[in-house]
């Protein structure tokens, strides 16, 4: 490719390149992923998809920063042989196809609108100024009947015409301040935020022909934003910011901050896809590698992230002895080839000669040799059978000190924080807490989690609520520790389905809360006897 030639992508690499000091490959792919997503190609596998960007890279670099091309294909060439980037790709393919399957599925959609929406037109605007409706001077009975119903029928038809006639331009709705002062001040009639049907004047917005309910305002199929954000956010400096490689991160925090503001007050933060702005909200700084959206790298830069977690990690020396992992494993085969209760009787014997089995989920492992079947079930549990049967055991078995720590499943509300559920029905109600025993009194919570049964596990909205949830609850629970003169930190967990991730939150700085990811436990969706 020449020099003069902009081929695909060329504008967003071009801008890549002038804007940064130093280049990474990885960096511009997490940057522009929205870009990448709509531009050609559409390659049916990742590799493809992989090679013609590489190639674009590479090209950008020779037209626009030359003396750095060799340096830059060798770095380019390291990050490439890293196996999560074929996850990303992988990832990118995923939502291309999805993007397809709408876009065909809404053409034909738009397409039947269309031709039904003229046809009908048509059709009831001849019914309503055609002769086919005559009005009958009363007198008689039947006269009466007769204009009521052309009135009614009139009014229908309007009702009906308004709505055929929007439905091909009307947009997905969103939820701002302006609709929700709307529907404040619309009238308790049939149609809430809709026109009087036998008004004249009125303006033809959009029309719903079934009621909808001015009670829930996040009702399914709209997309809910925030939009409503304080603007008084601290910007000044202050000798208690967090600095990593004399790097001021508290600074770059109020920065990212500031966007998100100014974000919510333009177009607003939807809870999909600013999870990680609407918790910086309440000054938490989410840290999950490999995860980062496209604002929080353009604020801070990836290596500066991946820094800063690494600085904000516990650090943890667990590792299972490699005698106690072999008992284990010989449980197991036991029982898938032996019998379930020999399984149970050798396990047994182990740890009542071994004590550091009982510290090690011996008892744990023998209650799920106890209760789970060979086979996996075909129905998927229920979020209560999954926290009954499956994350209730092992919560507990890790946990659980009778003496010490308390695992609960509360139905009450959490007194140390301030956060709420939309439906109103879970006010403060995490699912999961762990408590302070003090005083023979379940106090001071110091582990939170929220559940998602596999039936919901595809619900992107609802676990990303979730995490916002987990996020803010653990911010109250260190605030409620600091206003008593403890400093703490707090633990949080997530489970969707079989797959449980371990936060743990604390305060960094002066209006800077980091909320890093430390590790994750899955299980297969699909057991088979080899897996063991």
């Amino acid at each position: 490719m020449s020099s003069g030639e902009q081929y695909l992508g060329y504008e967003i690499l071009r801008s890549y390149f002038e804007k940064r000091d130093t280049w990474s490959f990885r960096e511009f792919l997490v940057l522009n992923r929205d870009d990448i997503i709509t531009i050609p190609p559409d390659c049916g596998e990742w590799f493809g998809l992989e090679a013609a960007w590489k190639t674009r890279y590479l090209s950008a670099i020779k037209d626009l920063i030359p003396d750095n091309y060799e340096a830059l294909k060798k770095k380019l060439n390291d990050e490439c042989s890293d196996k999560k980037l074929m996850m990303y790709w992988e990832d990118i393919l995923c939502v291309k196809k999805e993007l397809l399957v709408k876009t065909i599925h809404k053409r034909g959609t738009l397409n039947i609108l269309s031709e039904t929406g003229r046809y009908y037109s048509k059709k009831l605007a001849f019914d309503i100024e055609g002769e086919s409706i005559s009005i009958t001077p009363t007198g008689s009975s039947s006269s009466g009947r007769m204009q009521d119903t052309e009135k009614e029928y009139k009014s229908v038809s309007r009702l009906t015409k308004r709505f055929l006639d929007n439905a091909e331009t009307s947009s997905s709705k969103r939820l701002t301040k302006e609709t929700h002062e709307q529907d404040s001040e619309s009238s308790d009639g049939l149609y809430p935020n809709s026109v009087d049907p036998d008004s004249e004047g009125q303006d033809d917005g959009y029309m719903t022909p079934t009621p909808c309910s001015i009670e829930d305002p996040f009702a399914e199929g709209e997309e809910v934003i925030i939009t409503d954000v304080s603007s008084h956010i601290p910007s000044s400096s202050s000798e208690f910011d967090m600095h990593i490689n004399d790097v001021n991160i508290s600074a770059r925090f109020r920065k990212y901050v500031d966007g998100a503001v100014s974000l919510a007050k333009t177009k607003g933060l939807y809870v999909e896809m600013n999870t990680h702005e609407i918790l910086s909200l309440s000054s938490i700084l989410v840290l999950i590698p490999n995860s980062y959206p496209a604002k929080m790298v353009e604020y801070f830069g990836l290596d500066l992230l991946e820094a800063i977690h690494r600085e904000c990690m516990p650090r943890l020396s667990l590792q299972l002895d490699i005698e106690i992992e072999n008992v284990y494993r010989r449980v197991v085969k036991t029982c898938l080839n032996d019998s379930r209760e020999k399984g149970i009787k050798l396990l047994s014997t182990n740890i009542a000669q071994k004590d550091e089995l009982i510290d090690n989920f011996g008892f744990l492992i023998l209650d799920l040799i106890r209760t789970l079947p060979y086979e996996k079930i075909r129905n998927e549990p229920s979020e209560l059978t999954l926290i009954t049967n499956y994350l209730d055991r092992i919560m507990k078995s890790a946990f659980h000190m009778p003496d010490k720590h308390i695992v609960r499943w509360p139905n009450t509300a959490l007194t140390e924080s301030k956060v709420r559920k939309f439906d109103g029905s879970r006010t403060k109600q995490p699912d999961f807490v762990i408590s302070v025993n003090y005083q023979s009194r379940a106090t001071n919570v110091v582990f939170v989690g929220e559940v998602t049964g596999p039936a919901d596990q595809h619900n992107v909205y609802k676990n990303c609520l979730d995490l916002v949830r987990i996020g803010v609850f653990m911010k109250d629970c260190v605030d409620a520790a600091i206003s008593r003169e403890a400093g703490i930190k707090i633990l949080g967990f997530q489970c969707i389905a079989y797959k449980i991730d371990f936060y743990v939150l604390d305060l960094r700085a002066q209006g800077l809360y980091t909320m890093s990811h430390i590790a994750q436990i899955s299980s297969s969706n699909r057991p088979s006897k080899d897996q063991h």
